[in-house]
This record gives structure tokens, C-alpha cells and sequence, in this order.
């Protein structure tokens, strides 16, 4: 739910005078009694650093019984469900139905228990954080003032050249100024609201055009887009040191932005798969690109998906991860399910009595059903959704990836030790991208680059190939997401993601994430080539140093990689 709490240039009209009012005041009280408020702000700054999340933390479980008595929780768990049915769906159809063993795979069942109270918790906590900070910054600075004018007549016999205490008295002006705002521009930044109309009340989504859900997507409201005092002012410093400050701009970043977004337009429009895929390309784009930078990023200072899942709460981190896979693989699942929907349309035409999940007029029964997918026969060319998509047809395979780096670890005599002192790591995968210079055959990873960095491709598709030229970044990549997932395991929510995306999308039968039901499907073209693997690949990944297919169980990944090896 959002808030539309009124047209940006209010609030921006509002904190720019504040800014020249303080600045006129210090220039009219001059430097010692400016001195002081800046003082007492900034006495203000350290106070709300530590206590507002000491007192979260102690009323967050009070708070939630009582939105759980009111019924409030179930309010967001259903919200939660339907939102999450909706995306397993689009993982349905772009999954089920495809054949392993002569046998449709199937996606296990999930309920999506819990997830609307975790958001709910989430919102919780950020809501009592403003209102702790906002009750501090009174009540400290109505102290401090009752203690100012008690002294007001002492300070003002102190005299101050009277050039340099109006200047003096200036600069502090803007500097206390300056912190007003920029816990206004904080606050006014927040996803929950939002400054696009002069109308008050809930946000309507359709109401907004394609330009601005994605300028929303990208930038945020229209005050953080536009207003001149977000502009002039600085932002609050994510320092991890203040972990409850920096996990609110996790949160923040990967969670609560896109989910807002996502939310508004669900709600707005109706829980289906359809009103998902038809989001503007460019809001799913925006959320896959964040999730990729994201993973790759390993600065502090700019908030990494790593960094933030160490140091948010269990709670938060089931979310986080859920959020951040999602968008990462959501605009191509999109895509693809927009095609085999086309797909659908035309083929339906051609049937006769309706067959193939189709009507007496020969349309499909029922669109954004997976029933309707699932009656289509899957070896026909009924859904383009099963067709690899051409951008992706030439990613590189497991097999050539494998064969690659036992060439590489062959020609540099690395040994494979007990201590796992033989893996990839940093440091020598940047010797692999090294040793195989521009060679697509010594290093798979370039593999799909022409495609990926072709002016065509999407923003996403060229910020992976720009990913996978770069050794530090692509390892980065498959760390962090493989880190991430198995990190905060949840029953509720699915595990697989990130192996539809790297399998799809990046690398064939390639698993970020470990799922034993699913090892057969996502291990299809492993299946299929295994006589063109090489024979130390096929001793490694086997159980017992077996040779055959039938002994792999899946995850080829840690056998290679040091960040993968299962309980390592």
C-alpha cells in the first residue's frame, strides 16, 4: 500500500525554506548562539543512532501481537499469498510440463505461509523507527531550547566582531538546517509514500503512466526525482558500523522498493500472472539489473546483497533473498511467458473441438492458467515458452565449462587436496580468465557475449556480459547468490530461483542453488552430453568416483568452487 500524500513542490517549498530560514537565523544571531542548536543537533544525530533501534528491537513484539489481535496479520498474509501464487505461477509455466524420464517435471507445492508477516514485521519496525526518531529530535530539542533561553542573556553579552559572527553565524545556520532536511528528505523518500498528484489518499497505480511507474521504478517518488532541497542535500551515511541505519537501506533497497511497486500494480490491477508479465519491460529490467549489481557488488559503502543478508535479521533475510531472486529472474520469465502466450493464440486457432485446453471458438479456456498450459501437448510447437530463447541458445554448457577448467588445472599441475586447496578461488579463477585470454573454448564464460553485449540486447542482458568480462565480478556473481540462497533456507518460500535463472539464462545445467528434487530437470543437458565430458569430471561429480550419469546427484558446482562445497 502506498499514500499519496500530496504534490512533491509542496514539500519541497516547505524544506528549502527551512534551509533559508536557519540560514537567516544564524545570520541574524550570529555565531555563538548558532553554535549551540548545532551543537544540541548534533548531540540530536548521535542520540537517534543508537536509542530509536534499542527501542525497536524491545517493542516489536508487543506491537505485533496486537496487529495479530486486530487481524492485521492475516490481512498481509493473504496479500502475501496471493502475491507469491502469482510468481509461482509464472515459475509453473515456465517449468512444468517440460520432460525428464518421460515424465512432466513438477514444481513442489508451496504455501507461501508467513511472508505477509514478515513484510508486515518489516514495516513495523521501519514505522517505529521514524516515530522514535521523530519523538527524540522534539523532545531532545525542546530540552535543549528550554536550557538555551535560560541562558540566552550570558551567551549575548559575549561579543564577536560583528562581520565574522554574522558569517560564522550563517554557516552554522545552514549546518543545522541542513540536518532538518535531510531526516525530511529521508522520510519523504520512503517507499510507503508517494508525491505524484495534489489528491491525498491511497496511490490508484493504473493511474500513472508507463513513463512514470518507470521513473518510479528507477528513481523512486517524485520528490526523490525531482524536488531541489533532495538535490542540495546530503543522504544519510550507510556506514556498517551502524548496522540498524544500514539495514534499513537493505531494506529499503532490495525489499521494500520493489515489492511496493510490485504490490501497488497487483492490487491495483488484480492477483494474476498476466497483470505480472505486463508491467512496463522497463520496472522488471530495473529490478533485475538492482539484484545484479547487487550480487556483484562487494563495497560496503554501496550496499551489496552479501553484506546486507550478514547483518539483517533472520526475518529480513528470507526476504531479501525471496525478493532479490525474483527480480533477478523476473523479466525473462516474463518474456518468455508473454511469447508463449502469443504462442497459444495462434495455435489454438487451428485446433478443432476445442482441443488443447481450448473453447468452442477455439481461443484459449482460460489464459493466466497454468491449466490451460499444462493440456497443450509439449512436443508440439504450442508454447514458446519451452523454445530456448535464441539470446540464450549459445550460452555456454556445464560440460564445456568442466572440461575448461580441468584443461586449466591440468596444464598449471594444480592438485586436488583434501583441504579444498585444489577449488577455484578468487585469485586463480583470475589466473583462469588469464590463462584463457579472449578463447570462448578455454573460457566458456564469453562464450554468449557477442549476443549479451549486442546494441539489441537488453540493459540487463549487457550488464551480464559486461559482468562476465571481468574475472572478480563474475566470480562475485556465482558466489554471492549461491552464499545468499543457501544461507536463509525457508520451507515456505522456493529454493530453486537462482537455477532457473543460471540454467535458462546463464549457463546450461549449471545449479546456483542446491534442490535434490529438481537435480534431474536442471541437469537435462548434462544428461544428454555426458559422453563429451571429460573423464576427470566424470570421476569428480559421481558418487564414489563412479563414471556414469546415474551416480551424479546434481550441484556440479561444488566439486570446482570453493564458495560452493556443500556443509563446507
Amino acid at each position: 500500500m502506498v499514500v499519496n500524500i500530496g504534490p512533491w513542490w509542496l514539500y519541497d517549498f516547505f524544506t528549502i525554506s527551512i534551509l533559508i530560514g536557519a540560514f537567516i537565523f544564524g545570520l541574524k544571531r550570529g555565531f555563538l548562539i548558532t553554535f549551540y542548536i548545532l551543537f544540541l543537533e548534533l548531540i540530536v544525530v548521535i542520540i537517534i543512532t543508537f536509542i530509536p533501534p534499542l527501542l525497536v528491537n524491545a517493542t516489536m513484539d508487543p506491537i505485533m501481537k496486537l496487529w495479530s489481535k486486530l487481524g492485521l496479520e492475516d490481512i498481509f498474509d493473504q496479500v502475501g499469498s496471493k502475491v507469491g501464487d502469482v510468481f509461482f505461477d509464472l515459475l509453473k509455466y515456465i517449468v512444468e510440463g517440460a520432460m525428464v524420464d518421460g515424465k512432466p517435471v513438477q514444481l513442489p507445492s508451496l504455501s507461501w505461509d508467513g511472508m505477509g508477516t514478515l513484510i508486515l514485521k518489516i514495516i513495523t519496525g521501519l514505522g517505529l523507527y521514524v516515530i522514535y526518531c521523530v519523538l527524540f529530535i522534539f523532545i531532545i530539542n525542546l530540552i535543549g531550547f528550554a536550557f538555551y533561553f535560560s541562558v540566552k542573556s550570558k551567551i549575548r553579552k559575549i561579543k564577536i566582531l560583528g562581520a565574522a559572527d554574522m558569517l560564522l553565524g550563517g554557516f552554522n545556520g545552514l549546518a543545522f538546517g541542513m540536518i532538518f532536511v535531510v531526516w525530511i528528505n529521508w522520510i519523504l523518500s520512503l517507499s510507503f509514500f508517494a508525491t505524484e498528484t495534489q489528491k491525498f489518499g491511497m496511490l490508484d497505480y493504473n493511474s500513472l503512466t508507463d513513463e512514470q511507474k518507470v521513473n518510479w521504478a528507477k528513481n523512486g517518488n517524485s520528490y526523490s526525482r525531482y524536488s531541489l532541497s533532495n538535490k542540495l542535500s546530503v543522504k544519510i551515511p550507510q556506514i556498517k558500523a551502524f548496522s540498524y541505519i544500514f539495514t534499513n537501506a537493505c531494506i529499503r533497497k532490495y525489499i521494500l522498493n520493489p515489492a511496493s511497486t510490485i504490490v501497488s500494480q497487483l492490487t491495483s490491477k488484480g492477483m494474476s500472472v498476466d497483470n505480472l508479465a505486463n508491467l512496463p519491460p522497463e520496472v522488471l529490467e530495473t529490478y533485475s539489473i538492482l539484484a545484479l549489481k547487487g550480487y556483484v557488488e562487494t563495497n560496503p559503502t554501496k550496499i551489496p546483497i552479501s553484506v546486507c543478508v550478514e547483518l539483517l535479521p533472520d526475518d529480513s533475510r528470507i526476504l531479501l533473498r525471496l525478493v532479490s531472486e525474483l527480480a533477478l529472474v523476473s523479466t525473462k520469465l516474463a518474456s518468455a511467458y508473454l511469447s508463449g502466450q502469443d504462442t497459444e493464440k495462434g495455435n489454438s486457432s487451428g485446433n478443432e473441438n476445442g482441443e488443447n485446453g481450448t473453447d468452442e471458438n477455439n481461443t484459449p479456456s482460460d489464459q493466466s492458467s497454468i491449466k490451460t498450459y499444462k493440456t497443450i501437448k509439449v512436443g508440439s510447437v504450442t508454447n514458446k515458452a519451452f523454445a530456448e530463447d535464441p539470446n540464450y541458445s549459445n550460452r555456454p554448457s556445464s560440460i564445456e565449462i568442466m572440461n575448461a577448467l580441468e584443461q586449466y588445472k591440468a596444464e598449471k599441475a594444480i592438485e586436488d587436496n583434501e583441504d579444498g586447496s585444489g577449488f577455484m578461488n578468487l585469485e586463480r579463477f583470475k589466473d583462469f580468465y588469464a590463462w584463457a585470454g579472449e578463447d570462448i573454448t578455454k573460457n566458456p564464460f564469453l562464450k554468449n557475449n557477442s549476443v549479451l553485449l549486442n546494441d539489441n540486447a537488453s540493459d540487463s542482458d549487457k550488464l551480464l556480459g559486461t559482468i562476465l568480462k571481468n574475472p572478480t565480478s563474475t566470480y562475485n556473481l556465482l558466489r554471492n547468490i549461491t552464499y545468499v540462497n543457501r544461507l536463509t533456507q525457508y520451507p515456505n518460500v522456493p529454493g530453486f530461483i537462482p537455477s532457473i535463472w543460471s540454467n535458462l539464462y546463464f549457463t546450461k545445467s549449471l545449479e546456483l542453488s542446491y534442490t535434490s528434487a529438481l537435480y534431474k530437470y536442471f541437469t537435462t543437458d548434462i544428461k544428454k552430453n555426458w559422453d563429451n565430458l571429460n573423464d576427470t569430471s566424470k570421476t569428480r561429480i559421481t558418487r564414489d568416483g563412479e563414471s556414469g550419469y546415474n551416480e551424479f546427484y546434481g550441484f556440479w558446482i561444488q566439486y570446482y568452487f570453493d564458495f560452493a562445497k556443500l556443509g563446507g
